[in-house]
């Protein structure tokens, strides 16, 4: 089976439906005599489809062709904002272009290039049989028809333009002409006494373009200034990525530009905590070498990145940044900072106890000058009365201070050195009751940190080692005991970093300790991250197709040649398309 389908005009809802209709088979062909794109968005999905097709050929149309003329020669979005032929643009806009070049420029450049190269392929007549019937199928009129047209040297620059927009009468008068005496080609303007056929398709070098004469015969091939359109290159703009495309030949030349990024963004490709480095995204050309960060505030100034900040020395300073990064603390009231060994207080005794306010160490001692038995500085009593020649008369103040006594309680006399008691222990605490001296030891056969004898604790807990997650146990008793350490894993665990991709996040190297649920940048466990800051963002997905618009009033048409027995249907299409708004 045949099929004829035209002016489809971007839209993807009926040309779906028509293509459900027609149950396209193996064996059968599509023709599409051009105008697949502009007016609604779904112009670009169906061309792509239609290139994908074995069994369907396509004819190029005028608005194919005003793309070609508007952006074809432009090898990305952006420099078919800047290099962009207006007067073809304006054109194209005003026949419903506008909403396929936005489609246009959600597709890669290896993609835009695969549509405009077909395009270019595209021709604009074709020769079928169908039945036994010979049809020609054109978007508008047969190019034979251009020399017979009244109209091709005001309208139309040569033949194939002609096929593309001319809806020619064969009743409309001819003017005179000019027949060529060996092709006889009739034009109506003189012919070149040579009588060449030039080709409509550009040929070109590396700095040249020009048509080759198509006559066996001609005696221009090898003199390449007498083809005809032949010159230098000419036109567009050399980037740092590719060479200038001749605005004639649509064809690269010339030499790349490493000074032109358009279309290229100044990115940072290296920031590590000391060092940045920026490049062009387009070339990978540096733009500021490898450099330190200048820091303001724990931030670079220039790529804005932040601080992580080390202090190996403790000295509350940022050895990356400089910045303050902690203050001084004292925990255990010593006067020393906890974190960085400094003093940071002087011991004060308000009160003249001799012991600081702050920290309760003695700062001073009792001293009695008038030996009173009273401190000179905090007035409490400091002596006891002293007998040291042993007669019984206090040396400071000659009263009698004693009798025969036992004041050391060593069972001895203090005078006389005779024994006056023995030994005695009644309560088990290890002591003479009498004497005060130990006279037995602690013992602890069941390990519990308690004396068997006396009961008093005679041990601390000890060995073992706290993590973040467990308290330390002790290696005498078994029992836990302390507090947790923070700075101790229990399960720290390396995480590999992983490559974002367009559907999954990533995320960077990191570490990562279940015991207390915290995120690190290094193996040492010093530079505490949010797990928001291991994750990378999802790759961006450019090649999401166009929506499809408005299905509203659709120039389009199909017609079903029969195998056996059907009717041949042949049109004559009389009414002229003009340039200016089809």
């Amino acid at each position: 089976m045949t099929y004829v389908l035209s002016d489809i005009h971007g839209n993807l809802q009926r040309f779906e439906s028509i293509m459900t209709q027609i149950n396209l088979q193996t064996n059968d062909t599509l023709y599409v005599l051009g105008d697949v794109i502009d007016r609604y968005a779904g112009g670009i999905k169906i061309l792509r489809q239609i290139m994908r097709m074995p069994n369907a050929e396509m004819l190029i149309g005028n608005h194919e062709y005003m793309m070609l003329n508007a952006i074809g020669h432009c090898k990305d979005a952006v420099e078919e904002k800047e290099n962009t032929n207006r007067r073809e643009k304006r054109l194209w806009y005003r026949n419903g272009g506008m909403i396929t070049h936005e489609q246009l420029k959600h597709y890669r450049k290896d993609i835009r290039a695969e549509i405009f190269d077909f395009i270019r392929q595209l021709p604009t007549n074709l020769e079928v049989e169908v039945n036994g019937i010979k049809y020609k199928l054109v978007h508008a009129s047969p190019e034979e028809n251009y020399i017979k047209s009244p109209w091709n040297i005001y309208d139309y620059k040569n033949s194939r333009e002609f096929a593309i927009w001319d809806r020619w009468d064969e009743t409309q008068p001819i003017p005179e002409g000019y027949t060529c005496n060996e092709c006889g080609v009739i034009k109506i303007e003189p012919i070149q006494a040579n009588g060449h056929k030039w080709d409509q398709a550009w040929q070109y070098d590396a700095a040249h373009h020009w048509h080759e004469c198509l006559n066996a015969d001609c005696d221009v091939k090898d003199n390449d200034s007498a083809k005809e359109g032949y010159g230098a290159h000419t036109g567009g703009t050399a980037t740092c990525t590719a060479e200038a495309i001749c605005k004639y030949c649509h064809q690269y030349y010339g030499e790349k530009d490493p000074a032109n990024h358009e279309g290229g963004t100044q990115q940072w490709t290296i920031r590590t905590a000391y060092v940045h480095e920026q490049k062009w995204s387009c070339c990978g050309a540096v733009i500021v070498a490898s450099e330190d960060h200048e820091w303001s505030d724990g931030k670079c100034s220039e790529c804005g990145y932040v601080c992580l900040h080390d202090d190996t020395d403790k000295n509350h300073i940022c050895d990356i940044c400089s910045k303050v990064v902690s203050n001084h603390e004292d925990a255990n009231k010593d006067h020393v900072c906890d974190y960085c060994d400094k003093v940071i207080s002087n011991h004060e005794d308000s009160d003249k106890d001799h012991v600081c306010d702050y920290c309760d160490k003695v700062i001073s001692n009792h001293e009695d000058a008038d030996k009173n038995h009273l401190c000179d500085y905090c007035g409490k009593a400091i002596s006891n009365h002293e007998d040291a020649d042993k007669d019984h008369v206090c040396d400071y103040c000659d009263k009698v201070i004693s009798n025969h006594e036992d004041s050391d309680k060593d069972h001895v006399c203090d005078y006389c050195d005779k024994v006056i008691s023995n030994h005695e222990d009644a309560d088990k605490n290890h002591l003479c009751d009498y004497c005060g001296k130990p006279i037995s030891n602690h013992e602890d056969a069941d390990k519990d940190h308690v004396c068997d004898l006396c009961g008093k604790v005679i041990t601390n807990h000890v060995g073992g080692k706290a993590t973040c997650k467990s308290k330390a146990v002790c290696e005498a008793c078994g029992k836990v005991y302390g507090e947790l350490d923070k700075d101790n894993h229990a399960n720290l665990r390396h995480i590999d970093a992983k490559a974002a991709t367009k559907s999954t996040e990533g995320n960077i190297e990191y570490w990562y300790c279940s015991g207390c649920d915290k995120y690190y940048a290094d193996a040492d466990a010093t530079k505490e991250i949010k797990k928001a800051d291991t994750i990378t963002a999802k790759l961006k997905d450019d090649s999401k197709s166009p929506q499809t618009g408005d299905t509203g009033n659709l120039a389009l048409w199909f017609a079903l040649l029969l195998v056996s027995g059907g009717a041949a249907i042949g049109t004559t299409v009389v009414s002229r398309k003009k340039k200016h708004n089809r």
